[in-house]
């Protein structure tokens, strides 16, 4: 029991004056890159309304009660672009506002140029003394997803 308090004291001593060697990981992204690429499909799903109702009666100590529930489900509509680029296919659909203003300007099997960015995280191991950073390792850089700018 004695050597476990020890072994935790140390750990903790290590944390708050950040001494010893940790593990961190960051997000990065790589500078605007630039692609050949080809709008190869424009998606447009309009607005959707629906509503539903249904009744039931319930038998309570009372005598009875009907009951009434009334659904309403709203689907906004969506916009997205799908480019076909050296890399495969990839969509353009989270940001609406920059989908629909791609949808209203580019056409089908239009070639046009797309910027992005690509994103990293990142796994390092830092080595600390005394609160201050002395060494820096990368250990491990994995591509995680793209950040899509424009297309012209």
């Amino acid at each position: 029991m004695r050597s476990l308090t020890i072994i935790i004291l140390c750990t903790l001593t290590a944390c708050f004056a950040k001494n010893g060697e940790f593990e961190e990981v960051t997000a990065e992204q790589s500078d605007i890159l630039h692609e050949q690429a080809t709008v190869a499909d424009l998606v447009y799903t309009p607005s959707q309304h629906g509503s539903a109702g249904r009744g039931a009666f319930v038998q309570t100590s009372e005598g009875g009660a009907r009951l009434y529930q009334n659904i309403e489900i709203t689907i906004p509509e969506r916009y997205a672009i799908v480019f076909a680029c050296e890399h495969g296919k990839f969509i353009v659909e989270n940001d609406q506002a920059k989908a629909h203003e791609l949808w209203t300007r580019l056409r089908e099997d239009q070639e046009v140029t797309i910027q992005y960015r690509e994103e990293y995280r990142v796994t390092a191991k830092v080595t600390y003394q005394d609160g201050t950073e002395t060494a820096r390792q990368e250990v491990r850089r994995e591509l995680v997803g793209y950040d899509f700018l424009d297309a012209d």
